[in-house]
């Protein structure tokens, strides 16, 4: 084994100290990853397992917001005209606009009627049954103003942002 510089050592002791936690992370990574590939049992890796779904099933909305976010690279200003779109958010959307009440002069009317007096209306259905399908099928570039799509925990997810980008 070669002998290691004192220049080097005091360069490893000197980035150790700058970033204590990164240190800390690096090594609680390798740490975990050594005693799965040579000292966990069978029993380990199942409570192993639990944890991990656990962590998974924990990532909420905003910390996927979080990583989509910063996968699209938005500003601060987008992010405020961004929303997370997953398979129960576009059918809540389909379901307002299916179960909504339309006025159309006096006359307030259910989707069936109303889609005779503003064609837009059958129009919008269509485009979020599309954009269901696109994000079921993980082609994320179908969906309008898709800035960035992943799956995260075995779902998957689309950041929309209304506002225009340059």
């Amino acid at each position: 084994m070669a002998k290691v510089s004192e220049a080097q050592l005091k360069a490893s002791k000197k980035w150790d100290e700058k970033h204590k936690e990164q240190k800390k992370y690096i090594v609680a990574r390798s740490q975990a990853k050594r005693f799965i590939r040579k000292l966990a049992t069978q029993e380990d890796l199942k409570n192993l397992k639990k944890l991990i779904e656990v962590k998974e099933n924990n990532m909420n909305k905003e910390s996927i917001f979080a990583v989509l976010s910063k996968k699209a690279n938005l500003s601060a200003q987008e992010e405020d005209y961004a929303l997370v779109w997953d398979e129960e958010y576009i059918d809540g959307r389909i379901a307002d606009i299916l179960n909504g009440k339309y006025k159309f002069g006096n006359k307030i009317v259910d989707f069936d009627e109303a889609k005779n007096y503003n064609s837009s209306l059958q129009s919008e259905l269509d485009n979020l049954k599309e954009e269901k399908v696109a994000l079921l099928n993980h082609d994320f570039s179908k969906i309008s103003n898709c800035v960035a799509g992943d799956v995260i925990n075995n779902k998957p997810y689309a950041l929309v942002c209304t506002l225009w980008r340059k």
